[in-house]
């Protein structure tokens, strides 16, 4: 009966040490910098909440956004129609847009905020993130434009 509580004993010692002798993954440094180095907070889609000189429920409403996921695809919705342009993002904070196009679809009730979008998108100059937000601002720092991440839930 005592050898029976020893082997017990020592099959429970085996059996925990066993469970605790968790080896991490080995992770190559190269790569994960790598991936760090890709990830970019700027390349998402921003749903705009606000576009200076335009009524705020009608740029909601309206789903205009920019759209910055692929640098090599930039697009957005302008209010009625579909745009398309180039971003160019510079050192720090900096970014421009420029050949912008658009679909013509007219539609009276977003037609303000479209012209205000093909107004407002080429001025940009910089922006600043905070979380899931964006200010987009003119050379002047004057925010011309805020959204929130698509994604954001």
């Amino acid at each position: 009966m005592k050898s029976v509580f020893i082997l017990s004993g020592l099959l429970f010692l085996v059996v925990v040490f066993a469970c605790n002798r968790h080896t991490p993954p080995k992770v190559d440094m190269g790569q994960a910098e790598g991936l760090l180095q890709k990830w970019n907070p700027l390349r998402r889609e921003w749903m705009l909440k606000k576009l200076d000189g335009a009524d705020g429920v009608l740029v909601i409403k309206s789903r205009a956004s920019i759209n910055l996921t692929d640098p090599a695809h930039t697009s957005g919705t302008a209010g009625c129609n579909r745009a398309v342009f180039t971003a160019s993002a510079g050192a720090e904070a900096e970014i421009s847009f420029s050949s912008i196009a658009t679909t013509k679809k007219f539609c009276a009730e977003f037609m303000k905020v479209e012209e205000r979008y093909l107004a407002v998108l080429p001025q940009i100059r910089s922006y600043e993130i905070r979380g899931h937000f964006i200010k987009f601002k003119d050379a002047s720092g004057k925010v011309v434009a805020e959204g929130v991440a698509a994604d954001w839930d």
